[in-house]
C-alpha cells in the first residue's frame, strides 16, 4: 500500500504516492528534485501515517500507550463509564493517526493476490518483528504482576510452608491476570460503545457485563502464558528455587537438552501456536458476546482471521524462545 504524501508548494496541495518501503529522507530528496519551489520546506511535507506500515518501535510504544489508556479509561468508568468508555475511543483514534498502520492480514493477502507466495512471504517478514514488539508490554506486565502478587501472598500467609506455597501461588495468579485486567475491561467497554455508536443508539455500557467478561479473558491470558513459557521460565522469573533433587535431575538432562536446543525451540513453538490460537479466540468471541455482537457476521469472521494471522506471528517466537530457555 503506497504512502500519501501531501506538499504545499502553490495554491493547492500536491499529493504524491511513493512505495511504502520508501524511508522519509528517499523521500524527501525525491520531493526537492521534482517540486523545486523555493517556497516549499521540508517543514512542509506531511506523511499521513495510516498511509504507511508501523514500525517497531511504533508497536512497542503503540502498546504502552495503549495499556496506560486502559488504566485511565478503567479508572474514568467508576465516575462515568459511557464517556470513559468514549474518550477510550477517541484515544485509540489518535494512536491511529499517531503511529502507522498496524500488522493486518489484509495486506498479506493483497501482497499474495498480486505478486504471489514470496512477495506474501516478504510481508510476514516484515509483520513478524512488529506483531512480536508489541506483545513484550503484555507479557513484561503479566510477569512483573507475576512476581509482585507471588511477594504480596508470600508475605501475608507465609507463616507455615503450606500457607506460604498456597499464598504465593494465589498471589501470582491474581497478580498476573489482573495485570492484564484493566486492559480487557478497558476494551469490553469501549466495544459495546462502539456497537452501539454502529447502530445509533445513545450509549450505553454495562459496566457489570465487561468486568465479568474481563476476568474471564484475563483468566485465559495467563494461563496461556504459564503453559507457553513452562514451569521453569516461571519459577526462575519468580526467584523460586529449585529443590536439591531437582538440580541433580536438571544437571544429568544438561547436556541432553543442549544436543535437542533446536528440538526444543520447535517444539515450543508449536506449543506455543497450539495453546494461543484457541485462547486469542476465545477471549474475541467474548469480546463480541459481551457487546451484543454477531458472532458469525462477516466482520466477525474477519476478526477471528486477524487473531489467526497475529497469533501465527506472534506465539511461535514466544513459545520457541520458551522451549530453547526451558
Amino acid at each position: 500500500m503506497p504512502q500519501l504524501i501531501n506538499v504545499v508548494g502553490g495554491d493547492e496541495p500536491v499529493q504524491v504516492e511513493f512505495p511504502d518501503d520508501m524511508s522519509r529522507e528517499e523521500i524527501e530528496a525525491q520531493l526537492r528534485a521534482n517540486f523545486p519551489a523555493p517556497e516549499r520546506s521540508t517543514s512542509q511535507v506531511t506523511v499521513d501515517p495510516a498511509s504507511r506500515p508501523s514500525t517497531v518501535s511504533e508497536e512497542f510504544r503503540r502498546s504502552l500507550e495503549n495499556y496506560g489508556g486502559s488504566w485511565r479509561t478503567l479508572i474514568d468508568s467508576f465516575d462515568n463509564a459511557e464517556d470513559a468508555a468514549v474518550k477510550g475511543i477517541e484515544l485509540q483514534d489518535q494512536l491511529s493517526q499517531k503511529y502507522g498502520r498496524p500488522v493486518s492480514i489484509e495486506e498479506t493477502i493483497d501482497a499474495f493476490q498480486n505478486d504471489g507466495v514470496i512477495s506474501a512471504a516478504a510481508q510476514i517478514a516484515k509483520d513478524a518483528p512488529r506483531a512480536v514488539v508489541g506483545q513484550v508490554p503484555h507479557m513484561g506486565v503479566m510477569m512483573a504482576g507475576t512476581k509482585f502478587g507471588s511477594a504480596a501472598g508470600l508475605r501475608a500467609f507465609g507463616k507455615t510452608p503450606q500457607t506460604a506455597a498456597l499464598g504465593a501461588g494465589a498471589g501470582a495468579i491474581i497478580g498476573g491476570a489482573g495485570a492484564v485486567y484493566p486492559m480487557h475491561y478497558a476494551q469490553n467497554i469501549m466495544r459495546q460503545a462502539e456497537a452501539d455508536l454502529d447502530a445509533g443508539r445513545e450509549v450505553d455500557v454495562n459496566r457489570l457485563t465487561a468486568a465479568t467478561a474481563a476476568v474471564a479473558q484475563s483468566g485465559l491470558e495467563y494461563g496461556s502464558m504459564l503453559f507457553m513459557l513452562g514451569k521453569g521460565a516461571i519459577r526462575k522469573a519468580l526467584g523460586v528455587p529449585f529443590k536439591a533433587t531437582e538440580a541433580a535431575t536438571a544437571q544429568k538432562l544438561l547436556d541432553a537438552s543442549r544436543r535437542s536446543l533446536g528440538s526444543r525451540a520447535l517444539r515450543g513453538a508449536g506449543r506455543g501456536y497450539a495453546i494461543e490460537l484457541p485462547t486469542e479466540w476465545a477471549q474475541q468471541v467474548i469480546e463480541r458476546s459481551q457487546a451484543g455482537l454477531d458472532l458469525m457476521s462477516d466482520d466477525a469472521i474477519k476478526e477471528y482471521g486477524e487473531i489467526i494471522y497475529q497469533t501465527a506471528l506472534v506465539a511461535p517466537v514466544f513459545g520457541g524462545v520458551a522451549g530453547a530457555i526451558q
